[in-house]
């Protein structure tokens, strides 16, 4: 049956050009802009390049368009709220002043290039299609912000999968929908004939309006097929394939209705709508979608390879000819499907108006039935006949379907290889994918910066992005990698970093510099060695040219061009370490060999050794002279045991002897301030190995010996490395030697190899590293926290300046920010220091040499009060309550609680603390000993009461209401105690077993009212309702090899899930699937918290951290392990983690990747690719 509707001239080619134009244009300008200080920013100069890259493929006609680029239209429209929204764009209703009229205006969430085509499609499409059943365009524009809208009709209604679901199960009233379904084809048809595919067609994209009118929208993932089309331009930007459908985050909503040769990737045409309008008519009629008990990865195989199940099954009520029409509109071939859509709409009518339709084989009894229908009068006039005519009919029948089974048998075997090929094919895929995990894995332990690379190519997937997440958290956590830039593919020797942001990097042969926020280096000249003045304004190139002259390329602010000075030296260039003195007038060199430093004048173009003729007699033939910084001092050694101080401007001269001989090391003595020098001495009288001193001089103060085997000046400190009680350790010193940190570097006899690197400070003296062992290792002067660790498989060292990393790359230089790291100090570590934190770690209290002090992350520190006595060795920290509030005790019958306000001593017993709480009330707090004493106290100054009966010795803590306090026994019994202190037993002990020491873990949920108990050995973990005493169980609890480890138990924030760690055993539920736990082995450790509701943080049994989710049984590192003293310590922050090192350092991690999903895959693709 022909359309009603005359067929539509199609708009001018040059018109349809032109609006494309406006519209790219228009989404091109805001898309391509990126917020300030992004690492995806584009140069301001290469705006035009991008437009012009963007709306190419329009041709000529663009290019002027986007020229003669229209003023924007946002003041036109007043915008509502959003009422739908998708992957790409979301809907909201408007008000067009103008006209006075309500609409529907569509705005573009993603500004990435396929996301601007596709709403660019969309709207061509729209703009294209003039049809009663599709949705008209109105306008399109940007509002006020710059982000680009389409204005359409607003159509006041419900989608048809609203009104069957309104239907429920009264097949009747879902029947009186199939008009809705035959319009939608009518309106299909006609973009078919418009050579326009629309590809997601599905009840949801059909708009019911109140005057009973149906349209189809959302044309966003529509395909031109006429030849010469925009879309043919489009190669590789399909949205039509099941992984794009995933992008536009649509996969499962969509996939149900997806024909198999869209899903696998293959051409389509009109027949895979008919498809999708098939599948809408599956839904409508069945109730439900089809396959609509399949999830994630079987949905995508079955749609491929299978069939939805039979609609005569779900609804045996459906006429057999309707179900033929369905059938025949899902065929799974195309040629067996309608020619057309305009054919289904046609097939549709006649099975509304009684008539035979196509797609039904039908018996004799129903044809009968249906010509009876229609032609009662003649019926009995014509019985004869139509009984011979039957059994003609029925004989024919016979014949044909003996036909059509052959086919059939010769298609089902044509389908069952196509389906065995793309088993084969989805295997391949999955091995892929796995590969690609691997790799990522792989890679943090040699070089982080190519897991992103790895993660960014894996496909989504539900079941693996948490993983994915976690790698990548991991990966950042251990990199901070901030961006990448391109440059010179040789080894860079020099890099420096000025005062507006502008890089700069030298190798033997090239200089490149990389303006602020500029991507793409450009080269500027040879190479060189990088200076600056201080304040990183004035900088030059110095170089050795032709005849071994020295060539220095000075550049200055404001300057049209640099200034070139050539000078001579004693010695090559290369042989000195060059500074800029302040203002840019001159060089100093300290020389690496030994030869006079020297001095070049940058205005002049002279060079002078220094120090020179016309230097007193006293500096004369001094060795390893270094001037200072800014050349006024000059350091030297004489007779390798007397240090001699030269200032040069007042002309004083200061000589002290050295506890040893200099040692040349050819190392920088002087801090960046010039306030101090350090040197190595070397005392050979104590025999092989020379036992080294390090001789510390300051200007105006005194000087001092530091027993070190190096040093390396840095900003405002001195950084030494020596053994301390056996361990090689580093730490820093203020330049009045005052410590400002302690941390490990490694254990003495560890190896005999086991080599320590001479440590080097950054240009500016912030960072410092070194390498043991080949393991590269950089510090934060400031706090001694490690800002960058890696095995030291890397072919060159880092070059560090201005606080960044650039490491070189096949793909190029890697930025590295450890100010943007996931992991910062919050406290330098201490040998001698340890430390207690509050659940909630807003306070900590912190035991250092004889000190006790608590500090509030909001008020700061306080001290101990003098009321509670003289700070013991054998005093420990029993509790810090959230408020502040602390207990303390010694062991030996005394014990102090101070924080509240005022401070007490306690009466307490003379054993070892196992356990302290605090009711959150304020109403009471209690501690545990080992010999199982439990004692409360409702008042801190009033004696307290003893809790007899109670077996107490690993676990104490009240519930958020402070009604309860609940103890864990060391026999594995668990007790609560009311407020009187009346103990009630909620789980009994088990029966003694004296050659099983008894490990048991208990956690209290967040909102207080339930518990989780483990005890090792048990199969499964018990939750227990502490007011009714009702239990549930968490089946195939599995204990862990390593006894000596970690027994913890903790609820998920929500409460929802639990964990447990047992050795090197960690299991996870999901308290709606207690049966089905998560395990991941090989994780040993102390400690966990939960980072997320399904991603963990071990704190493992090195005293570093390691990432992991339970549902893959992937973990990584995200934090090194170290070596120290203290026991290492975990608690859970609102962002993160925090965590006290074994050298006492504490730590805070948080977690600040974005969430799974397209965030997290821009952000990967941003730092994998430049």
């Amino acid at each position: 049956m022909a359309s009603p509707f005359p067929t539509q001239p199609g708009p001018d080619p040059e018109l349809l050009a032109r609006a494309q134009a406006r519209l790219i244009a228009a989404v091109s300008q805001f898309g391509a802009t990126a917020p300030s200080g992004s690492a995806d920013a584009v140069p301001s100069g290469s705006t035009d390049a991008v437009k012009s890259q963007q709306i190419s493929w329009l041709g000529l006609q663009g290019d002027w368009e986007a020229r003669h680029e229209e003023e924007p239209t946002g003041e036109r429209y007043r915008f509502g709220e959003v009422f739908a929204r998708g992957g790409l764009g979301s809907v909201r209703w408007a008000v067009d002043r103008k006209l006075g009229r309500r609409i529907a205006v569509k705005e573009l969430l993603r500004f990435d290039d396929r996301a601007v085509r596709r709403f660019v499609r969309e709207a061509a499409i729209m703009a294209r299609l003039q049809h009663p059943g599709i949705v008209p365009l109105y306008d399109l524009g940007r509002d006020a912000a710059g982000r680009p809208f389409l204005c359409m009709k607003l159509v006041d209604g419900s989608s048809l999968e609203q009104r069957i679901a309104q239907c429920g199960d009264a097949l009747d009233a879902r029947v009186k929908l199939l008009r809705h379904v035959v319009t939608a084809a009518e309106a299909l048809a006609y973009a078919h004939r418009q050579a326009i595919v629309h590809r997601d067609v599905k009840p949801a994209n059909i708009l019911i309006g109140e005057l009973g009118e149906a349209v189809v929208i959302d044309w966003g993932l529509a395909k031109d097929l006429s030849p010469g089309s925009s879309d043919d331009n489009l190669a590789g930007d399909d949205p039509g394939t099941a992984s794009d459908m995933t992008e536009a985050g649509s996969l499962l909503g969509t996939l149900r209705y997806m024909p198999p040769e869209q899903a696998r990737g293959e051409p389509v045409d009109a027949r895979s709508d008919v498809y999708a309008l098939g599948a809408t008519l599956y839904h409508l009629l069945a109730g439900v979608p089809p396959f609509h008990d399949r999830r994630s990865a079987q949905l995508m195989h079955d749609v491929v390879r299978a069939q939805p199940r039979p609609l005569a099954e779900l609804a045996p009520q459906v006429p057999a000819a309707l179900v033929a029409v369905v059938e025949k509109a899902m065929s799974q071939t195309p040629d067996r499907r309608y020619p057309s859509a305009e054919a289904l709409a046609d097939d549709l009518r006649r099975f509304a108006a009684g008539q035979a339709v196509v797609a039904h084989d039908y018996s004799l009894g129903e044809l009968t039935r249906l010509w009876w229908r229609r032609h009662r009068a003649v019926a009995t006039v014509g019985l004869a006949a139509a009984v011979i005519l039957a059994g003609v009919n029925a004989m024919s029948q016979v014949r044909v379907r003996q036909a059509r089974d052959v086919a059939e048998e010769r298609r089902m075997e044509a389908e069952l290889r196509a389906t065995e090929a793309e088993s084969a094919r989805q295997l391949a895929a999955e091995r892929a994918q796995a590969l690609l995990m691997s790799q990522a894995r792989l890679a943090l332990d040699v070089d982080p910066t190519r897991v992103f690379g790895a993660l960014a190519q894996v496909e989504p997937d539900p079941a693996r992005d948490n993983a994915v997440r976690a790698l990548a958290t991991a990966a950042y956590a251990q990199l901070g990698l901030g961006g990448w830039m391109t440059g010179p593919k040789g080894r860079i020797s020099d890099a420096l970093r000025l005062a507006d942001g502008t890089w700069l990097a030298a190798t033997s042969e090239e200089l490149w510099r990389w303006p602020s926020g500029q991507v793409h280096g450009e080269r500027i000249g040879g190479g060189g060695i990088l200076v600056a003045t201080p304040d990183r304004t004035t900088w030059a190139a110095v170089r050795v040219v032709d005849g071994g002259e020295t060539a220095i390329a000075v550049h200055r602010p404001g300057a049209p061009g640099p200034a070139q000075v050539a000078v001579k030296l004693d010695k090559p260039a290369v042989f000195y370490r060059w500074r800029m003195t302040p203002g840019g007038a001159s060089l100093v060199g300290t020389p690496k060999l030994d030869v006079p430093a020297a001095q070049i004048d940058l205005s002049r173009g002279t060079a002078a050794p220094l120090p020179g003729p016309d230097a007193p007699a006293a500096v004369q033939g001094l060795k390893q002279v270094q001037p200072s910084p800014d050349g006024r001092m000059l350091a030297g050694v004489r007779d390798e045991r007397t240090l001699v101080m030269w200032d040069r401007e007042t002309g004083a001269i200061e000589a002290a002897e050295l506890p040893g001989e200099a040692a040349s090391l050819g190392t920088d003595g002087w801090t960046p301030d010039g306030r101090a020098f350090a040197l190595l001495c070397l005392d050979r009288e104590q025999g092989p190995g020379h036992a080294r001193k390090a001789f510390v001089w300051r200007r105006g103060g005194p000087a001092r010996v530091v027993d070190a085997e190096f040093v390396a000046p840095a900003r405002d400190a001195l950084v030494f490395i020596g053994m301390i009680a056996g361990s090689s350790t580093a730490w820093a010193e203020d330049l009045e030697g005052h410590n400002r940190w302690t941390r490990y570097v490694r254990r003495a006899m560890s190896s005999e190899s086991s080599i320590v690197a001479i440590p080097t400070t950054s240009r500016d003296g912030d960072l410092v590293w070194w390498s043991v062992d080949q393991a590269l290792e950089v510090v934060d002067v400031a706090t001694g926290a490690r800002v960058f660790a890696q095995a030291q498989t890397l072919r060159e060292a880092p070059m560090i300046d201005a606080g960044t990393l650039l490491l070189r790359r096949a793909e190029g230089l890697a930025r590295v920010e450890p100010a943007q790291a996931s992991v910062r100090a919050v406290r330098p570590g201490s040998s001698d220091a340890s430390a207690d934190w509050s659940p909630n770690r807003a306070w900590v209290v912190r035991q250092e040499e004889g000190r006790v002090t608590r500090i509030g992350q909001a008020t700061g520190e306080e001290l101990l009060p003098e009321a509670c006595g003289p700070w013991t060795p054998t005093r420990v920290v029993g509790a810090v309550a959230d408020d502040g509030r602390a207990l303390v005790v010694d062991g030996e019958g005394g014990g102090c609680f101070f924080g509240h306000g005022r401070s007490a001593m306690l009466d307490t017993p003379p054993h070892w603390l196992s356990d302290g709480a605090f009711a959150p009330d304020r109403s009471r707090s209690a501690l545990g000993f080992a010999d199982g004493t439990l004692r409360e106290w409702t008042d801190p100054a009033a004696p307290p009461r003893e809790l007899a009966g109670v077996d107490f010795h690993r676990f104490l803590d009240y519930t958020p209401d402070s009604s309860v306090l609940v103890a864990l026994g060391s026999s594995g019994a668990v007790t609560a105690i009311d407020r009187a202190g009346t103990p009630r037993t909620l789980i009994p002990a088990r029966p003694a077993n004296p050659r099983r020491l008894e490990r048991a873990a208990l956690a209290l949920a967040p909102e207080g009212a339930t518990l989780a108990l483990y005890r090792r050995g048990e199969p499964a973990v018990t939750l227990l309702d502490i007011g009714s005493g009702a239990q549930t169980k968490l089946a195939g609890a599995v204990a862990g090899e390593v006894a000596e480890l970690g027994t913890v138990i903790r609820y998920s924030p929500s409460g929802q899930a639990v964990a447990v760690l047992d050795g090197e055993v960690l299991l996870r539920w999901s308290l709606d699937r207690p049966d089905a736990p998560e395990r991941t082995g090989d994780v040993p450790g102390w400690d966990f918290a939960f980072l997320d509701e399904r991603t963990l943080v071990v704190l493992g049994e090195d005293g570093g951290l390691e990432i992991v989710d339970p549902a893959s049984g992937t973990h990584a590192p995200i934090y090194p392990g170290s070596v120290g003293r203290e026991h290492p310590t975990l608690a859970r922050t609102p962002g993160g983690v925090a965590l006290r090192t074994r050298s006492g350092e504490e730590l805070e991690f948080s977690d600040i990747l974005p969430p799974s999903g397209p965030e997290l895959r821009a952000w990967l693709r941003q730092r994998a690719t430049l």
